[in-house]
């Protein structure tokens, strides 16, 4: 009997140096084979396959919205199931914290700042959080995780532009912040 085709995909990163690749997996269901149509930034992919799920390694180069907009097989056109849309974002602001990047995002930041090392990073740090006006809003000492990424929680502060700033030892770094 045939059905419907369905279809959803994932990414395997939320955010990227500029560059660096990301993995995408579509899955499908339904009668086989099926026809998908996935776009991202400027350009498509597309294509038939008989299998239920298919991968593509891309490069990303910038801040990227991926949409599969259409599936369909021989009982006509199917369900996008799961997040129809799904955006990769581009890591901005290197600094020069082991002679590796450490990157603070999103920015702009909603409920949380995470901080991420391009390479694994252990040792303590203080953070600070000044408004523009000078203001200290918060502080705390962080240690990454094994993943070499921190998470500064920031649903307490208000909306505005903010400088966080890391110190390590002598060490000082600081990114504009903009919480949403």
């Amino acid at each position: 009997m045939r059905s419907r085709a369905e279809g959803n995909f994932t990414l395997s990163k939320a955010a990227v140096f500029e560059g660096e690749d990301v993995e995408l997996k579509l899955f499908l269901k339904g009668t086989l084979p099926a026809y998908y149509y996935l776009r991202y930034g400027a350009d498509i992919l597309s294509g038939t396959t008989s299998e239920p799920t298919a991968g593509k390694v891309l490069t990303v180069r910038q801040t990227t919205v991926f949409s599969l907009d259409s599936v369909r097989n021989v009982c006509g056109y199917g369900l996008v199931a799961g997040n129809r849309t799904v955006t990769v974002s581009l890591l901005v602001g290197v600094d020069p914290f082991s002679g590796n990047g450490i990157t603070a995002y999103p920015n702009p930041a909603t409920e949380r700042l995470m901080l991420r090392g391009k390479s694994y990073w252990r040792d303590a740090f203080q953070w600070h959080i000044y408004g523009a006006d000078g203001k200290l809003f918060q502080k705390g000492i962080g240690v990454p995780s094994p993943g070499a990424s921190y998470e500064i929680d920031t649903r307490m502060l208000p909306s505005g532009l903010y400088i966080l700033k890391l110190n390590r030892g002598k060490q000082e770094n600081s990114w504009k912040i903009i919480k949403k």
